[in-house]
């Protein structure tokens, strides 16, 4: 009998670690779901699949981070109406989220059975910059998106973003309907390879794959560098981009440059257009890869080198990009005999205007704002705009 209670307790011990071990299993899921990296994710999930549908439609050039505080708007007899629909049927019970004139917020507005919903407003003008569709009960399975309309033509998309810097806007009038969103449900275009971390040494004629789309005559490709911010989430930067008019482009395409012993992972997009304009694009189906000794150049710095542009100017460049970041972090900390020598050692195989820029925040910050100004003129010369901040004058009254 004694034995068997040892068995039992023996077991029992067993089956409460495997317990606890499978509870923080599940809170490290939650978490990589929660803050994970989307650019290429360490498990095999379709978030949308699991029965969630969010598209976050933001039009503007400056989000509404406080959004949620917002007030209501003031409500009016004139209407700002939109509609919803998939595979030529509305979409009944999405649930909306908008934010109006940038300083009001309405809640969970719905669609009906014929995917309409409707925005009681004071008559005026209105322009929407924010909404946020969601609870797509019978959403089948797959990534979808929501094409308006607004997107951006494919030669501005890369450097705009989806949508253009304005809000959608429009007059209304009491009693007299304004439709000014008709949406259609799409399904999203999918990544055929590399779908994850793949490494590849040797990028030569290495084809990036996506699914074809039926009515799509040009595709965008977009490169982001992915940089890990801690152990589970990262930090992308679009870096390169091409247009093909396959479903398919070759790594080579882009500026490769040799960077012996080192590893560089990257992301890419990919959104399909056709004669219509925007079809459908990527969505969270992202491919992600890594280069074993080779970096994809940004196009910023091919542009800017030019002719120039090889191996050798290229590392000089990113040295000096280098520099320039460690200059102004002197500068702030009125480290200013240091932030002098390095600026020294800056040469002109660098980003335009920002040797120039960095000497005048060096002069502002010891108040020497005559001298300053020069230099403020000399980088917005050199630039062809003004590659500073503000706060590289703040010391200073130059406008």
């Amino acid at each position: 009998m004694r034995i068997l209670i040892y068995l039992l307790a023996a077991l029992g011990a067993v089956f409460l670690i495997v317990l606890v071990a499978g509870y923080f299993y599940l809170l490290q899921l939650e978490s990589d779901l929660i803050s994970g990296d989307y650019l290429g994710d360490e498990y095999d999930f379709d978030y949308q699949s699991l029965g969630s549908f969010n598209e976050f439609l933001y039009f503007g050039d400056n989000y509404p981070e406080d959004y949620q505080s917002y007030p209501k708007p003031p409500s009016g007899k004139a209407r700002l109406q939109g509609k919803i629909h998939f595979q030529g049927a509305g979409v009944e019970g999405l649930s909306i989220n908008a934010v109006l004139n940038d300083r009001f917020y309405l809640q969970d507005i719905k669609t009906d059975a014929d995917g309409a919903f409707s925005i009681a407003v004071e008559p005026g003008f209105w322009e929407v910059n924010l909404l946020a569709i969601s609870n797509w009960d019978n959403k089948p399975e797959g990534d979808f998106l929501v094409r308006t309309g607004f997107e951006e033509p494919i030669d501005n998309f890369a450097s705009q973003g989806r949508f253009s810097n304005k809000p959608v806007s429009a007059r209304v009038e009491n009693e007299q309907p304004t439709l000014l969103f008709d949406f259609e449900i799409v399904p999203a275009l999918k990544i055929d390879k590399p779908l994850k971390g793949v490494e590849i040494d040797k990028p030569a004629k290495v084809e990036l794959e996506w699914q074809a789309v039926s009515e799509a005559n040009q595709y965008l490709v977009v490169i982001s560098e992915v940089e890990q911010d801690d152990e589970y989430s990262s930090v992308s930067y679009q870096i390169a981009d091409r247009i093909s008019d396959q479903a398919q482009l070759d790594l080579d395409a882009f500026a490769l440059v040799a960077t012996p012993n080192e590893k560089h992972t990257y992301s890419f997009y990919v959104a399909a257009y056709g004669e219509q304009g925007f079809l459908t694009d990527s969505g969270l189906s992202t491919g992600k890869f890594e280069l074993d000794g080779y970096q994809i150049a940004e196009d910023e710095v091919v542009s800017e080198l030019g002719a120039s542009f090889d191996q050798s100017s290229f590392t000089e460049y990113q040295e000096n990009t280098r520099r320039l970041k460690a200059v102004e972090v002197l500068i702030k900390d009125e480290l200013f005999d240091e932030a002098k020598s390095l600026i020294a050692l800056i040469s002109e195989v660098a980003p335009k205007g920002k040797r120039a820029a960095l000497n005048g925040y060096l002069l502002a910050s010891q108040g020497l704002c005559k001298e300053a100004e020069s230099h403020f003129k000399q980088a917005k010369t050199e630039a062809g705009y003004d590659c500073f901040t503000t706060r590289y004058y703040a010391a200073c009254d130059y406008p």
